[in-house]
């Protein structure tokens, strides 16, 4: 048993044979997309270019899909709810971007935002910009009245009126009473303010030189009154009594006669006087 078990001994003490290594796997041949794969990875593309606001230029350069169009035969009874649902897809990218534009925006102008002196000019441009508006406002209200006011004129002046005008009130007498032959003289003179020319083709026009003419009128016509004592003529020598050769002769004053006062401030309305110079 021992010879026996020696040959197995030396079987079993014998070295395992060395390990043959296997041969590398080949790599796997890469899988042509399928059309629906392509146009997932597309639309994945055109939805992260659009998020940037611009396509990339991958997507810009890559060829369109080929293959033939589909046949109108072919067409199921669900194309018409797969095209809906497609045009439900759009409408949402196009939201999407304008969103995404949206906020392009605003993360452009958020630092125009916070600075103070931005804030600043904006408020004096909305104020400055509110005046522009009134004045703009006023303006076009004043242009309007204006063209009212031209067209009023144009109508009135169509019309056929006389040259009106009106005189202004007499002015003070410039004496109480005439003291010579001709008596003061009050005047008065044109108001230039209510002057009026004449319109149309039937009246005349107004004379030249209205504005400066002037109108007079008497006033205080009576004579003024004089001093019996500053008359010193006296008329001739008459006898009180002519009958009576020892009776005495007189003159009086020689009033003339004429429209005026006399004020008596004498009493010496006659004198004696030498009878050889009596009249009578």
């Amino acid at each position: 048993m021992d010879a026996a078990a020696t040959p197995a001994a030396a079987v079993a003490e014998q070295p395992p044979p060395p390990a043959v290594e296997a041969p590398p796997a080949a790599p796997a041949a890469p899988t042509a997309p399928t059309p629906s794969q392509r146009s997932v990875v597309q639309k994945s593309q055109l939805q992260g270019s659009i998020r940037d606001g611009l396509p990339s230029e991958d997507t810009l350069n890559e060829n369109t899909l080929e293959g033939e169009p589909p046949n109108p035969a072919d067409v199921g009874e669900y194309t018409g709810q797969l095209s809906d649902v497609s045009d439900g897809e759009d409408e949402g990218a196009q939201r999407t971007a304008s969103r995404n534009a949206l906020s392009t925006w605003y993360r452009r102008i958020q630092p125009l935002i916070r600075n103070k002196r931005v804030r600043v000019f904006a408020i004096i441009n909305t104020i400055l910009t509110i005046l522009n508006l009134i004045l703009f406002i006023g303006c076009m209200v004043i242009l309007g009245f204006l063209i009212f006011e031209a067209v009023e004129v144009n109508n009135r002046s169509q019309q056929d009126k006389p040259c009106i005008f009106q005189w202004t009130e007499w002015s003070a007498c410039p004496a109480t009473c005439a003291s010579g032959d001709k008596p003061p003289l009050k005047t008065r003179q044109v108001n230039r303010s209510s002057i009026i020319q004449a319109r149309g083709n039937n009246y005349k026009p107004c004379p030249k030189g209205l504005e400066s003419r002037k109108d007079y009128a008497p006033c205080n016509t009576h004579r003024c009154p004089i001093k019996l004592s500053s008359v010193t003529e006296w008329t001739n020598c008459f006898k009180k009594d002519v009958t009576d050769a020892s009776s005495k002769c007189y003159q009086m004053r020689n009033l003339t006669i004429g429209d005026y006062l006399v004020e008596i401030d004498t009493t010496e309305l006659t004198k004696e006087c030498e009878c050889s110079l009596a009249v009578n």
